[in-house]
């Protein structure tokens, strides 16, 4: 199951999990219409908007924003740490989504998330 940390403001799940959001979020950005909100894994919202992916993080969930363009962008990036192998050593594999100047799918305005794969049991 995957786990949002308010506090930490983290997503941690296994490797099946991160690879099933990307393709949730793919899966919407394919459909239509692009209006609205879709709720996935319980603690992500998908939000259909213009331009770059807004990252927001309120205690009950991580609310992502943007365009199906810069969307299925974020879901490339979660494919990326999706692909990457637990060694069971500290850092596990991790993706940093923080605004950068030019950052090339991040709004300005989006608040820093980390997103972390948990090891498998």
């Amino acid at each position: 199951m995957i786990v949002y940390d308010h506090l930490e403001r983290e997503i941690t799940g296994t490797t099946q999990e991160i690879r099933g959001l990307a393709d949730a979020i793919r899966s919407v950005c394919a459909g239509g219409p692009h209006e609205g909100s879709v709720e996935l894994a319980g603690h992500l919202s998908v939000q259909f908007g213009q331009g770059k992916v807004l990252i927001r993080c309120d205690p009950l969930r991580v609310v992502v924003r943007g365009s199906p363009d810069a969307l299925t962008t974020f879901a490339k990036n979660l494919d990326w740490l999706a692909a990457q192998t637990p060694t069971g050593s500290l850092p596990s594999p991790h993706l940093h989504l923080e605004y950068v100047p030019n950052h090339m799918f991040l709004d300005p305005a989006s608040e820093p998330l980390l997103i972390s794969l948990k090891f498998q049991d």
